[in-house]
């Protein structure tokens, strides 16, 4: 069996700079959105006091996705890797700043919330996609 016909191992794939770079920003992409709707959730149910507001908060960070990646998903496949990543972290720090800074009423909150995770699954998978390019074109 040679290099071209087993999988990569994990000490090949973590040898290319652009791959550890790749994974470290979505890694902290992904801890960076979590703990974003788990505190958006929390300060929805301080304001208002209502768990089921909380609960919906916390969902609609989520729930979109399915929308998302259903409709605008071929997106992805499309366009450049390069450029929906940098606009997919580009939008997330913008929609983070405006909830962090803007004292948005919590239906614009939610809102916001929710148009940013109907298009997380195309920034996903661009993501996804680049390693694998860079992959086939270095053999």
């Amino acid at each position: 069996m040679t290099v071209l016909d087993r999988p990569a191992t994990y000490r090949e794939v973590l040898s290319s700079s652009t791959f550890r770079v790749l994974f470290g920003s979505r890694s902290l992409a992904i801890a960076a959105d979590t703990l974003r709707i788990v505190a958006l959730s929390v300060l929805v149910y301080g304001i208002t006091g209502s768990p089921l507001l909380g609960a919906i908060t916390f969902g609609i960070g989520f729930l979109p996705q399915v929308i998302g990646s259903s409709l605008i998903g071929s997106l992805a496949d499309r366009l450049p890797p390069r450029g929906l990543i940098v606009a997919g972290y580009a939008v997330e720090c913008g929609s983070a700043l405006a909830l962090a800074l803007a004292g948005l009423p919590v239906w614009a909150s939610l809102l916001l919330v929710g148009v940013i995770a109907c298009l997380t699954p195309v920034f996903g998978s661009a993501s996804s996609r680049r390693p694998a390019h860079r992959r086939r074109t270095d053999r």
